[in-house]
């Protein structure tokens, strides 16, 4: 004679497969989210890492800019010291420059001055 269980071990065995199959969701929507996750931080980390480079070309490319424009600055002032020189003997200006005469105060001076002397 056959035992009958009235189907319990079967009942038993069928939650519990329907308990591991759930476990295995559970697990792979986990991984799943996780690796999502990852996914979103690498890409992120990406696009800062872009922005800073091009932050990066932008100072370069500013600090390229203004040392342009202080050499042109020097350059011309350069220019300007050598025509200035080139106009008004050295001596001259050495003499109207000088502190050990008193009289002579910048204020006075004017380019006119210079130019007559």
């Amino acid at each position: 004679m056959a035992r009958g269980g009235g189907g319990l071990r079967t009942a038993i065995k069928v939650v519990k497969a329907i308990d591991r199959i759930n476990k295995q969701v559970v697990k792979n929507a986990d991984r799943q989210r996780k690796q999502n996750e990852r996914e979103e931080a690498r890409c992120l980390r990406e696009h800062e890492k872009t922005l800073k480079e091009m932050e990066r070309k932008e100072k370069t490319l500013e600090k390229a800019k203004i040392a342009g424009k202080k050499k042109l600055f020097k350059d011309n002032l350069e220019k300007a010291q050598e025509a200035y020189e080139s106009s008004v003997p050295r001596q001259t200006v050495c003499n109207l420059l000088s502190f050990s005469r008193p009289r002579f105060t910048f204020s006075r001076i004017s380019v006119a001055d210079l130019v007559h002397m």
